[in-house]
């Protein structure tokens, strides 16, 4: 087995009002993503808990690659009213729902204790994308 890391990324916003999630189970599902950017700082993964996002090059190179753990799927992206005073003229990022459903230290990607675990190899993808506001750990299973 190789190494595998803990990822924290970069929360640029939060869930918007036309998500639609589920509170009445644990873990709370989620249903339509619909993602209000506060602001980008260009990392090609974010997050609002319980979601991951990613801007479709990098799910791109996810897929083609063959990882496993995860699949892709539409997320509503609008700008939240701080995004404009933030990023004048500026557009918010297209981003893809990363849907993390792999088991940790066995597939690509995984989910243990909210946290989001990927492979070395799924690491070196992300950081060659630019993950400068993750925070990145070793992951130690339980």
């Amino acid at each position: 087995m190789g190494s595998y890391y803990e990822i924290e990324p970069e929360v640029s916003g939060g869930l918007g009002p036309d998500t639609v999630y589920d509170r009445t189970v644990i873990p709370m599902t989620v249903t339509h993503v619909h993602y209000k950017v506060h602001d980008w700082l260009g990392d090609c993964i974010v997050t609002a808990d319980p979601v991951f996002l990613i801007v479709p090059a990098t799910a791109a190179k996810l897929q083609d690659a063959g990882f496993t753990g995860f699949r892709l799927a539409d997320a509503q992206v609008t700008p939240h009213e701080q995004f404009h005073i933030l990023n004048p003229g500026g557009q918010p990022p297209e981003l893809r729902w990363l849907l993390v459903d792999g088991e940790p230290g066995v597939d690509d990607l995984g989910i243990a204790a909210g946290m989001l675990v990927v492979s070395e190899a799924v690491l070196e993808v992300l950081r060659a994308d630019g993950i400068n506001q993750a925070t990145v750990t070793e992951w130690e299973p339980e």
